[in-house]
């Protein structure tokens, strides 16, 4: 069976809730990812690492020690040395708190069984240490494809992915000073921005002596929106602070995708912006 790419209804603002929403919710739990889909707009990120017996788990570092009450018998091996048992044992929410108590590191094909259930939802899925033809087959299997856009900070993994179906999706992230972002941004906009469908562009605060001042110029980011739109390129800013000042401006510069951590105070901000 082939993959069905059809896009998903569009709404006019989508923002990326860095996984799941790690100031809000226990990063890369199922409740993380249902959090983020109850609110308008919002897609949430999802890790994706290989356990030892070859499932897709869900988990930004590559061990269990931080986001987990693992104990030291567990905590410090990487997650490829160990069995889908051993990570399920392990408490994903209690480190974050105690009323998340029970919440496990799910299983990539856990998400994909929820976000089938409306064809709406999309998710993103950053490859960390995963197989990628696992990863496809269980793609195939769920027919999730079109709801899908992949996330690598390697340009070459980047345009793999792209090329693992027709109408797959990916997005690469910058950041740094002002000038590393953009002359790293120069470089991909010769390519035509080869193998992206969206870029990501770090927005550190400079100043917040009451107005918001970002790292990144407004004249660069007028000429990025101009530049990834000749290339039908979704460009997103990821802003580490914001208030209803600061996403006011970005949204009138033409910038309609955000990354952020906290997606349920950015979805309060963005109704008071709207």
């Amino acid at each position: 069976m082939g993959i069905d790419t059809k896009m998903p209804d569009r709404r006019d603002i989508f923002f990326q809730s860095h996984r799941g929403g790690i100031n809000e919710r226990p990063e890369n739990t199922m409740r993380a990812y249902l959090y983020s889909w109850s609110l308008k707009g919002a897609i949430p990120e999802v890790d994706v690492r290989t356990s030892k017996d070859e499932r897709l788990v869900c988990i930004h570092d590559d061990c269990l020690f931080r986001t987990t009450d693992a104990g030291t018998d567990l905590a410090f091996k990487k997650i490829r040395d160990l069995s889908i048992k051993e990570i399920k044992s392990c408490d994903a929410g209690i480190v974050f708190d105690k009323k998340y108590k029970g919440e496990k590191i799910p299983e990539l094909k856990e998400v994909l069984d929820e976000l089938k259930k409306d064809k709406n939802r999309e998710v993103y899925i950053d490859v960390k240490n995963a197989d990628i033809p696992m990863l496809y087959s269980l793609i195939n299997e769920f027919d999730a494809g079109r709801q899908i856009i992949f996330v690598h900070e390697d340009i070459t993994q980047c345009k793999r992915l792209s090329s693992l179906y027709k109408g797959a999706r990916c997005m690469t992230w910058l950041q740094g000073s002002e000038t590393q972002i953009t002359d790293r941004f120069n470089i991909l906009a010769q390519t035509g921005f080869d193998g992206l469908t969206q870029i990501q562009l770090h927005l550190h605060v400079l100043e917040t002596n009451k107005i918001i001042q970002y790292n990144l110029s407004r004249d660069f980011l007028v000429s990025a929106v101009h530049e990834t739109k000749k290339y039908d390129v979704d460009l997103m800013v990821r802003p580490f602070v914001f208030d209803t000042s600061s996403i006011s401006y970005l949204l009138s510069l033409g910038i309609k995708w955000y990354a952020v951590d906290n997606p349920g105070l950015f979805a309060k901000t963005l109704s008071k912006v709207k």
